[in-house]
């Protein structure tokens, strides 16, 4: 695993759904192959905003000026997963009012809670959390360059 932006599609939301599954596993202490069939119905959410209107581009852009949206969005940090019903209301929303949201969903969005603003810094921490919390389930090791 790299520390670049991941591709959104079905390989995405695989990891999610894994990554997902193992960490509601370890909180009831299983162990083993689950069936996947609870997070069949999980969605791929941006929380930046997928598609910003200018006003709100433009104030993230001087929040975090060397940070670019684009990238941001679509890093894995900036990634969850939620049921569509709740996809469809926090789509709109600024990460202030839909964070409460996040952890109704699933466990491994718990973590969010302790962010109270969601900027660059942010989705870098949470990408390294989940890049760690990949290597982990899946033991794997970084491949010198």
């Amino acid at each position: 695993m790299t520390d670049r932006s991941v591709p959104m599609g079905t390989a995405t939301c695989g990891v999610g759904i894994t990554l997902t599954q193992h960490v509601d596993l370890a909180f009831r202490n299983k162990k083993g192959p689950a069936s996947l069939a609870p997070y069949k119905n999980l969605e791929i959410e941006h929380i930046l905003l997928d598609n910003p209107k200018n006003d709100l581009l433009g104030t993230r852009k001087a929040e975090n000026p060397n940070a670019d949206y684009d990238v941001y969005k679509n890093r894995l940090g900036n990634l969850t997963l939620l049921g569509e019903p709740h996809n469809i209301v926090a789509s709109s929303g600024f990460f202030e009012k839909k964070k409460a949201l996040y952890t109704v969903v699933n466990r491994i969005n718990t973590k969010l809670e302790t962010f109270t603003t969601w900027n660059s810094a942010n989705i870098d921490k949470r990408h390294a959390l989940l890049l760690a919390l990949a290597q982990d389930v899946w033991k794997t090791r970084s491949i010198a360059a």
